[in-house]
């Protein structure tokens, strides 16, 4: 790691429904493009371009630029992503909803909880749902957990005024809903007035989410992520490259630990990008609107 680096670990981040699930890649690029043009509006009082017509892919788009005097402007729209986090949550989707499937009876008693799993102590993406031994035995360890939400109350409370304990005795791993093995491990926590967090949830009765720790050199990550995008976009009539940090993917889905890339960005500094046809480089954070640009040095 060179001097003067940080290493980010975003803990969490639970992905959140934006938007609908796109029926295509194009509707999500044009869901991108437009996102764009609303916030440029928002933030400089005035649009972008106009005329967007889809393009030949190469571009994704032909845009009419002010001063461009008739003739079309490329623009092609790119994601910059926390891949390890999308794919790890894509397993556990898919995971929880094999759980789903199973006989939704015997887990009723954990109604009204919110429940936080990891996976071998926390260091590894999550099994296939395919993986039917670790998928059955995460079965019977939930219908085995038994909540006293009296009891979880007083812990937390306790905790909350001392902090935890050096070690954590089995009573307390109890109490506080813990269960921990080689491969897998939980927290149930009961909440007042729960609410489901999406239609899974609801089906459920409880609240599931992940808990994976990603590290992440920033400089180097940046680097070469934004001159990776850059290359692969770096084609004829593709006159600007439109970057999306925190937009949803084709599911509808976003996930917010990736605003980290655009404080990153934001704060720099970040070397020029190399390109030999793209001349514009523009990052737009779907969560906040925030829209800057990167310097591109032609090569």
């Amino acid at each position: 790691m060179s001097e003067g680096e940080r290493v980010a670990i975003p803990f969490g981040g639970t992905p959140i429904q934006v938007a609908s699930p796109f029926p295509s890649k194009e509707a999500l690029e044009r869901a991108q493009l437009e996102k764009y043009r609303l916030d440029y509006l928002l933030r400089f009082g005035r649009i972008p371009f106009e005329d967007v017509r889809r393009g030949d892919n190469p571009p994704d788009f032909l845009v009419m630029r002010e001063g461009s005097e008739g003739s079309l402007y490329g623009v092609d729209c790119a994601a910059l992503t926390l891949q390890e986090k999308r794919t790890a949550e894509a397993l556990f989707s898919k995971l929880v909803q094999k759980v789903a499937a199973n006989d939704q009876a015997s887990l009723q008693h954990l109604s009204g909880t919110d429940i936080t799993i990891w996976f071998k102590h926390g260091i590894e993406l999550p099994p296939r749902a395919t993986d039917d031994s670790t998928v059955q035995d995460l079965i019977e360890a939930l219908e085995q957990t038994e909540v006293d939400m009296d009891q979880a109350a007083r812990i937390n409370a306790e905790v909350s005024e001392q902090g935890f304990p050096e070690q954590l005795t089995q009573e307390l791993k109890d109490g506080l809903g813990i269960v921990d093995n080689d491969r897998f491990g939980f927290q149930v926590a009961p909440v007042d007035s729960w609410q489901p967090r999406d239609p899974l949830s609801a089906q459920l009765g409880f609240n599931v989410v992940m808990s994976l720790p990603l590290m992440i050199q920033e400089g180097q990550h940046m680097r070469t992520e934004v001159q990776r995008l850059v290359s692969n976009h770096d084609r004829g009539r593709i006159n600007q490259l439109l970057i999306i940090i925190g937009g949803p993917n084709r599911e509808g889905i976003s996930f917010p630990s990736e605003y980290v890339l655009v404080s990153w960005l934001r704060e720099g500094p970040i070397e020029p990008v190399s390109a030999q046809h793209i001349e514009q480089v523009s990052v737009h954070s779907w969560i906040s609107g925030e829209i800057f640009e990167i310097p591109v040095r032609a090569s």
